[in-house]
């Protein structure tokens, strides 16, 4: 439950939506509650480190803004800032690589990766280097 002023409840949609909160399923969000706080929280810090870690790989990229400092969670946003670079061709070459990703979010050249249980450091490091290899 969300409560505050209308402002802040206008707010809280938006960025409801922008991660990803736009599901109807009630009940497969609340398995992954469970879950989450009942096994994952004993590993959450790995999730952060490992965004941080996905973070500072990103940024030193040709072409890819992104600031480690501002990755507190498991969400790492990037922008894309190669001229003609193509949002289609991306999604393509990542997904012929085995890396699941979804075409700009939010904006022009604006991407969101995620780091979860299931993504080691080196599943990270294969996953920069495929977007390197495309830029």
């Amino acid at each position: 439950m969300v409560a505050g002023t209308k402002d802040f409840i206008e707010k809280a949609k938006f960025n409801r939506k922008r991660l990803g909160g736009g599901m109807r399923q009630a009940g497969i969000i609340a398995a992954a509650g469970i879950i989450a706080l009942e096994v994952m929280t004993k590993r959450l810090k790995d999730d952060h480190d490992n965004a941080r870690y996905m973070a500072e790989k990103l940024a030193k990229l040709p072409h890819v803004k992104c600031s480690p400092d501002d990755t507190p969670i498991n969400m790492v946003f990037f922008n894309i800032t190669k001229p003609g670079f193509c949002p289609d061709n991306f999604v393509r070459h990542m997904n012929k690589n085995n890396i699941l990703t979804n075409g700009e979010i939010g904006g022009p050249g604006v991407y969101r990766w995620l780091t979860h249980n299931d993504v080691s450091r080196d599943d990270i490091d294969v996953a920069v280097k495929a977007l390197e290899e495309l830029l």
